[in-house]
């Protein structure tokens, strides 16, 4: 295409209302989606950094407990354990119990992605009268 120095026109076009209608409510969807992944890749973001710093923490307290560990053995003193002794079987009775954690509410530090959600919904809705 030539770009020429002359200002370009802008070209007009007739569409019909119900055309414009559903043309219009499909990209407010597109928007509402796009803007609902950006939200959800946020919070991954969020969730693989605590998970890193989780790691962290973690691996500082069990090099801190075999740390604890290796000193205790250090303290304690060398028993001489006959060869054959008998292994009792630990009893398969035994119940583990898990608490149920409820989950803890979402910080919200996209307010930003949130608030235009909010307006593009509201822009749906509104056409959609």
């Amino acid at each position: 295409m030539k770009s020429n120095n002359k200002k370009e026109k802008p070209l007009y076009i007739s569409v019909e209302y119900h055309n414009y209608k559903q043309s219009k409510s499909e990209m407010l969807n597109s928007q509402i989606n796009l803007l609902t992944s950006m939200k959800h890749l946020q919070n991954l973001k969020q969730i693989k950094d605590e998970k890193f710093k989780t790691k962290l923490q973690l691996y500082s307290l069990l090099s801190g407990l075999a740390h604890k560990i290796n000193e205790l053995e250090s303290k304690l003193p060398e028993v001489d354990m006959p060869e054959e002794t008998p292994i009792k079987q630990p009893k398969e009775n035994n119940k583990i119990t898990v608490k149920s954690q409820q989950p803890e509410p979402e910080i919200e530090d996209n307010t930003g992605i949130e608030f235009e959600l909010r307006q593009v919904q509201e822009k749906l809705r509104r056409l959609n009268i």
